[in-house]
């Protein structure tokens, strides 16, 4: 309950509430991991960077599974943008894709090469990413279907925006009929 608490105080912008819940969360269960990640999120909202960056290492030294710890390291990374440092979020998210590529997590190879292409300035270096990110979708059949489709779907779609922005307008039109078809085909359009 005190960790749905600081989440719920967390999204109502109460942060000091939120911090005081997941740590109150923590003293019942000191390897509640969510609470963990709950603090570094809160800490992240509030623009203290170097304090959620600490914050998530906890997270991610304590999460359950290598999946799990290459999400932490994600949310960790975004710390470097949101504080403007674009060259440490680049190594870190590219570090996480290499791993995650070496230890067969295609989804979260993918993940994190979309995520690099969201916040490159340029056009043409966003769409590199976002190539990569699709190719990496395809390295083994490992990655459930829902899970594959709806990256797919993020990643189609930031290349329609970049490539209409790049006046690759056949690029983009082409990513959209792919969007199409794929929301199509699926219940969840």
């Amino acid at each position: 309950p005190q960790d749905s608490y600081g989440e719920l105080s967390r999204m109502a912008g109460n942060f000091d509430a939120a911090l005081e819940h997941y740590r109150a969360a923590l003293k019942l269960d000191p390897q509640f991991v969510y609470s963990q990640l709950g603090v570094a999120d809160t800490y992240a909202l509030m623009g203290q960077y170097e304090q959620a960056r600490v914050e998530y290492d906890k997270a991610i030294k304590g999460a359950e599974n290598p999946a799990d710890r290459l999400e932490y390291r994600m949310q960790r990374a975004t710390t470097w943008v949101r504080e403007g440092r674009v060259l440490e979020a680049n190594k870190e998210f590219l570090r996480i894709a290499d791993e995650a590529h070496s230890q067969n997590f295609d989804f979260h190879e993918a993940e994190a090469q979309r995520r690099v292409a969201e916040y490159q300035t340029d056009d043409a270096e966003a769409l590199k990413y976002l190539e990569a990110a699709e190719q990496s979708l395809g390295h083994n059949a490992s990655i459930a279907q829902l899970d594959r489709e709806q990256e797919l779907s993020r990643i189609l779609r930031f290349r329609a925006v970049r490539a209409a922005r790049a006046g690759q307008r056949e690029l983009s039109a082409k990513a959209l009929t792919q969007l199409d078809s794929l929301a199509s085909k699926t219940r969840d359009g």
